[in-house]
């Protein structure tokens, strides 16, 4: 990315120059406009021959200026040495040498070293070195630290092809050094690259090898597919040094799989040798042979020189043992003048050890003696010059270190006698240091002592403070277990009494309906004792939020039924105090939101109330409106209202304002401080403004969360406070209903078959898969816990016995998550608990035939004699309770709370629903700690609900 940026910056500047150098020359606005256009399209152009046709076009239609025929000159040079066309490049390159006047122009060095580059790539290594070197003057002029090492680099890689490893070395060392201060991170992996290529040669393997890999490694994070490829060739190259043979035909052919993708001829036919050699080697000569054979091909096509002597030497190899005598001898000649002429004493030696044994072969034992000796006088050869470059290196060396040895001796002697002079001097001031040391010393270990102290004594009071907090924490947490346990225990032993003085006060009331001087007393009985209930449960509430105990359960529901029930809930209260309560919302009907009904409720309620409390004449309007993703509760009234110091603790435990007002309207001060810490659970807040005098008002703010697992097309409301009566179609089909609960059970099948459906019930879930297998009915409804086997693993069960039909899960627990989860493993859908009426319609509808029958009052059905039936029950779930509880049987008090959820939200018991939700959760979450709190808790609601009918 940055190299696009750097190239479009350049061709931007480019531009801009030459419209300026356009202008400056006198071109008019016409010609100027026509020359920029074609300039544009001319830079754009990358392909070759095009870039040749239309820069010479604008050169010779055009006639423009030195600099802008300069930078023509070049963009044709690089589009042709980019396609490979290097011959072609050359006239360009000299054109553009020539304009150049100044000695360290950018564009002379550009053309010295594309020369360079051009004839290394021809073959032609002496006139590469004579342009690299010129290069490198103009380059030195220009003192550009990066042109240097690129040229070092350029002389290094010539110098190593022609076997001059001592000088390669030399290059590549200052080229990398260079690099390593100047360069990025392509120029050091390119270092390495070439560095390895001059150990290689010096038969360092090891070395070369390491480097290899890292530079491999440097160019796939640089993405840099030319590199890997260089870096794979020259792996090759080290393992068939060192005999890898099957490594090094792996590296050779990753190398061949790149450049037969960008059709580069010359390296496909190095390598094809390369491969022909490795085949060679391995004695698969009819290998060798295809491997030789496709070399020369690229070779001839690429017309490259170096290429050709390459493969030429395997091709030789792979000629001699197939006995082709004739067409041998022309290979060997052509071997020994293309070595001579690309000046390469190693092809040269290989071509005479080739001379020798074709003369063995053809009988003329004398010359093969003759060549084999040239042959070995070559390698002595090349060896001597190789051990004579490390020994001038040495020798040059030595010579600089003998140098500086004598120089550092001349500093050594005129140091001797700067001492001398200054040695008595220092004798007296060593004499006087060494007093300031001991005394600094002495002061320092007394120091260090005062330190050591001072730290022992800080440990030592952190320690105790440690053990002071460690010791208070433990404290509050018996205080809050104490705590915890004294509100459990003090709700159980003042609602059971409670309950029986309620239920004692409603039959006094019914006594006494006759007798107006004891209805009033048994009225303020009943009143106070209600007042009291709801005290306890205040308390209770926020005792569970202090523990963490208290959680929010968010299910679907429809918000203007909630409406409708506060309205039903507060309109006698407020007919009876002469006051208007109005409710305003512009809400659809339905509109399904995702929330914790019953705490949402119960902080209506409260606010609801307070109003009406506090407002003597006068009005209470409840106002719901929406914006940005929340939803809003306002509630005001025109009531005695609150001064500002008020206003300040409203939302204050155990506050009211002041005395007067608590002595006047009663109250305990819980609501709004639990109503506020509700609402924060629920990701909402309370703000209060009041006016004294003139009324109050309070607004809540709850986040929006539209139900997104409802159709919202469908009018669906809850089939208990349902009063429509619309005429529906009857379903048809079978629906098996899996429920361990049997009031649950019982209410499932009085509405399945209220919609005409024909129903197949079952206790548990090994019962639901024995009776769906043999039935195979339309539908299944399973309850996720059951005994024998669950709902989930039933589902499992009949999806691999073949069971192909729609399985929706029954749950009270309606988390998202939980939700979610039932879905991936393989449930249709779910229907929650307590059952909805129009929901289980809705649901069934969208899977099963309706049938030709219609009926009215499809969704209202008789529930009192289940009810009847869960609360006689409740006295024997008590004592089954009380029973596990006692045999520490955890997971049969999660079963329990379980199966009494689901039936008590569906009958209204709230508190007792509320509370076996918690206890479960507290035995699968190990907290112990809340276990018998939890057990009172319960065991007091089951022991107040299962009254109910005493007292109605």
């Amino acid at each position: 990315m940055n190299g696009t940026i750097k190239k479009r910056t350049i061709a931007l500047k480019i531009k801009v120059t030459l419209m300026l150098l356009l202008l400056n020359f006198g071109l008019s606005a016409g010609e100027s406009a026509l020359l920029s256009t074609k300039l544009d399209a001319f830079f754009a152009q990358s392909e070759w021959p095009q870039t040749q046709h239309d820069g010479e076009s604008i050169l010779l239609e055009q006639a423009p200026n030195v600099e802008t025929t300069k930078a023509i000159l070049k963009h044709i040079a690089i589009t042709s040495l980019k396609a490979g066309e290097f011959t072609q490049s050359n006239p360009y390159l000299v054109r553009l040498l020539k304009l150049t006047t100044s000695p360290n122009d950018e564009y002379r060095f550009f053309a010295q070293k594309m020369l360079g580059v051009s004839a290394y790539y021809l073959g032609d290594y002496k006139t590469a070195t004579a342009q690299y070197k010129q290069a490198m003057e103009t380059a030195k002029l220009r003192n550009k630290p990066l042109e240097i090492a690129s040229i070092e680099s350029n002389l290094g890689l010539v110098y190593s092809d022609v076997n001059q490893t001592s000088l390669s070395l030399k290059h590549y060392l200052a080229a990398q050094k260079l690099y390593q201060q100047f360069g990025t991170d392509q120029d050091k992996a390119d270092m390495l690259l070439n560095l390895s290529s001059a150990y290689t040669r010096q038969s360092r393997f090891d070395t070369a090898a390491k480097m290899l890999e890292q530079a491999a490694s440097m160019y796939e994070q640089l993405d840099y597919s030319a590199g890997q490829a260089l870096a794979k060739a020259n792996l090759g190259v080290v393992m068939s040094e060192i005999g890898e043979l099957q490594s090094a035909r792996n590296y050779f052919q990753q190398a061949i799989d790149y450049y037969t993708q960008v059709e580069d001829e010359r390296n496909l036919a190095i390598h094809y040798g390369n491969l022909g050699n490795q085949s060679i080697r391995g004695h698969d000569f009819e290998r060798a042979g295809k491997e030789v054979l496709r070399g020369q091909y690229y070779a001839e096509k690429a017309n490259n020189d170096a290429a050709l002597l390459a493969v030429l030497v395997p091709f030789a190899k792979w000629q001699l043992q197939k006995g082709d005598l004739a067409k041998v001898h022309d290979t060997i000649n052509q071997i020994d003048m293309l070595s001579s002429k690309l000046e390469d004493p190693l092809k040269k030696a290989d071509g005479q050890a080739l001379a020798s044994l074709y003369a063995a072969a053809t009988g003329d034992y004398k010359k093969a003696i003759v060549e084999l000796e040239e042959f070995l006088a070559s390698h002595r050869h090349l060896q001597n010059k190789a051990l004579l470059q490390q020994l001038e290196d040495f020798e040059g060396n030595f010579a600089a270190q003998q140098l500086s040895q004598e120089v550092i001796e001349l500093k050594q002697q005129q140091t001797l006698q700067l001492l001398e002079m200054t040695k008595s001097r220092q004798t007296f001031a060593i004499a006087g240091l060494s007093m300031v040391l001991l005394l600094t010393a002495f002061v320092a270990w007394y120091i260090r002592n005062l330190e050591r102290t001072a730290k022992l004594k800080l440990e030592k009071e952190v320690q105790t403070q440690t053990e002071v907090l460690q010791s208070v924490a433990r404290d509050l947490r018996r205080s809050d277990s104490v705590k915890s346990q004294f509100l459990a225990n003090m709700s159980h032993e003042i609602r059971t009494p409670l309950t029986a003085i309620l239920g004692h006060a409603q039959i006094l009331r019914d006594i006494a309906a006759n007798h107006p001087e004891i209805g009033g007393s048994v009225a303020v009985i009943q009143n106070q004792g209600a007042h009291l209930h709801e005290l306890i449960n205040d308390i209770l509430d926020l005792s569970r939020i202090e523990a963490d105990q208290l959680h929010i359960q968010k299910s679907d529901f429809d918000l203007v039924v909630l409406l409708e029930d506060l309205r039903a809930l507060f309109d006698v209260t407020a007919q009876t105090k002469g006051l208007e309560l109005d409710f305003e919302h512009s809400l659809s009907q339905p509109f399904w939101i995702r929330e914790d009904y019953v705490r949402l409720k119960q902080v209506l309620v409260n606010l609801l109330g307070n109003a009406l409390k506090f407002t003597e004449k006068g009005w209470v309007k409840l106002s719901i409106s929406m914006s940005d993703s929340r939803l809003y509760f306002a509630v005001e009234d025109s009531g005695i209202g609150m001064k500002p110091e008020q206003l300040e603790v409203i939302f204050d435990s155990f506050k009211q304002g002041d005395d007067s007002i608590t002595r006047r309207f009663g109250g305990s001060g819980l609501g709004l401080s639990l109503s506020r810490q509700l609402t924060e659970m629920m990701g909402g807040d309370i703000r209060a403004s009041s006016t004294y005098g003139v009324g109050s008002q309070f607004v809540l703010s709850m986040p929006l969360c539209r139900s997104s697992s409802l159709d919202n097309d469908i009018v669906s409301l809850p089939s208990s406070l349902s009063n429509t009566s619309t005429r529906q179609n009857k379903l048809a089909g079978t629906v098996l209903v899996a429920e361990d609960h049997p009031e649950n059970r019982a209410l499932a099948v009085r509405f399945l078959t209220q919609f005409g459906l024909t129903v197949i019930a079952a206790e548990n879930g090994k019962e639901a898969v024995e009776l769906a297998l043999r039935e195979y009915p339309d539908v299944l409804l399973l309850d996720i816990q059951m005994p024998e086997l669950d709902g989930l693993s039933a589902m499992h069960l009949l999806r691999k016995s073949g069971y192909v039909g729609p399985i929706f899960a029954l749950t009270a627990n309606v988390l998202s998550h939980e939700v979610d989860r039932y879905l991936e493993e393989g449930f249709t859908g779910h229907l929650a608990k307590p059952f909805d009426s129009r929901m289980m319609y809705n649901v069934l509808a969208q899977v099963l035939d309706n049938s030709d029958k219609q009926a009215e009052k499809l969704f209202e059905v008789d529930l009192s004699d289940l009810k009847i039936s869960f609360i006689n029950g409740l006295d024997e779930d008590r004592t089954h309770l009380i029973t596990l509880f006692e045999a520490d049987d955890w997971e049969g008090i999660r079963t329990l709370c379980h199966k009494l959820q689901g039936a008590a939200m569906t009958f209204g018991f709230a508190e007792i629903a509320s509370t076996t939700a918690q206890f479960e959760r507290a035995i699968a979450t190990n907290d112990h700690a809340h276990f018998q709190d939890y057990y009172l808790i319960l065991c007091d609601e089951l022991s107040q609900s299962s009254k109910q009918l005493d007292v109605s």
